[in-house]
């Protein structure tokens, strides 16, 4: 049995930090997905994050990344680079159509010799995500540090974990870890939520729950 005893960000797109500020022209704004190209899997990440408000608003104050030899603007490898593109469109394009392409582009750049994320294929969303924030985080200036990485601050997850054995109740020692995404079965979840509905008789929440 896991125990979470702490966490900065419970789940990939938690409701309460869902924005409801923007104006209907970027409400209605959606992401191309031509026949064969099979962007839904990178729609969804992009449309979480600009509508997830700790993330936008961070995000567009955020100036301090820089290049190298293996991100950069000029080799469509930057994901910073590629997301302001995209975020300037959803705020300030006057079509209500926009493409995903650069970040598309930079995914399958910087993802091409493990033919991981490339043009036309269909991956999985958690892990375009996963990759986006490492991409982020990995264009933060030296110095910097996880105070200034926007991944780190929206979605750092501090995790210990311990192992109890349900007969003697002996503990293993704690194992910490620190990352962006935490990736658990449904089962148990399930299990802890019909247990805690049973002690208590109160419903909780997903979040709650977590």
């Amino acid at each position: 049995i896991s125990k979470i005893l702490h966490s900065s960000f419970y789940i990939l797109f938690c409701l309460r930090h869902f924005s409801t500020t923007y104006n209907m022209s970027e409400a209605i704004k959606g992401l191309v997905n031509k026949f064969g190209q099979n962007n839904c899997f990178l729609n969804v990440v992009i449309q979480a994050l600009w509508h997830l408000e700790t993330f936008r608003t961070k995000f567009n104050k955020w100036h301090n990344h820089t290049h190298d030899d293996e991100h950069s603007d000029t080799t469509g490898t930057c994901a910073h680079c590629a997301l302001t593109i995209i975020f300037n469109q959803y705020q300030y394009g006057e079509t209500g159509i926009i493409p995903p392409y650069a970040l598309r582009d930079t995914l399958h750049n910087v993802f091409n010799k493990e033919a991981r994320f490339q043009r036309g294929d269909l991956d999985d969303a958690a892990e375009a995500l996963e990759a986006i924030l490492d991409l982020l985080h990995d264009v933060v200036q030296d110095g910097v540090g996880e105070v200034g990485c926007i991944p780190h601050q929206v979605f750092g997850i501090e995790l210990f974990k311990q192992v109890t054995c349900t007969k003697c109740g002996a503990e293993s020692e704690i194992e910490t870890s620190r990352h962006f995404i935490e990736y658990t079965y449904v089962t148990p979840i399930r299990l802890l939520y019909e247990k805690t509905k049973s002690m208590n008789g109160t419903k909780l929440s997903f979040e709650k729950l977590l």
